[in-house]
């Protein structure tokens, strides 16, 4: 399996963002208001090597082109807002089955994903500096 880098740190606009990755799939779980989203879209403007497909309008075309992406495509991490919006069974499947990507999804309702406690995150923010924390211990 490929981890891209298992630790990111950056700076976006006047924040820092110093992330820890789990394994290669990490599930950042909370609520509205958080900054999820505002951590994925920070993260894809800093690297090209990050993806970041979120809900729109055309939900059946932006699930085809992920699928798409993830088939083809290696050494991304490939974040996926609303996660529990876009992902059917065959996105799910795609995802546990790929070696080559590391996933980061964002949701709010994991139930449908088989993953062990250490995969489910949370957003800590202290003095602009925003870092994953475990959600389960």
């Amino acid at each position: 399996m490929k981890i891209l880098n298992k630790h990111i740190k950056c700076t976006y606009g006047d924040v820092t963002l110093d992330l820890t990755f789990p394994d290669k799939i990490t599930f950042l779980y909370g609520d509205s208001g958080k900054g999820k989203t505002y951590l994925a879209k920070a993260l894809s403007k800093q690297d090209m090597s990050v993806i970041l497909f979120d809900y729109t309008y055309d939900t059946p075309k932006k699930i085809k082109v992920i699928k798409d992406f993830i088939r083809g495509n290696e050494g991304f991490l490939i974040v996926i807002d609303n996660f529990d919006l876009l992902a059917d069974d065959e996105i799910r499947e795609l995802i546990y089955n790929d070696d080559n990507n590391m996933f980061l999804l964002i949701g709010r309702d994991p139930h449908l994903l088989h993953l062990s406690a250490h995969n489910f995150v949370d957003i800590e923010i202290k003095d602009r500096v925003i870092r994953f924390k475990r959600k389960f211990k």
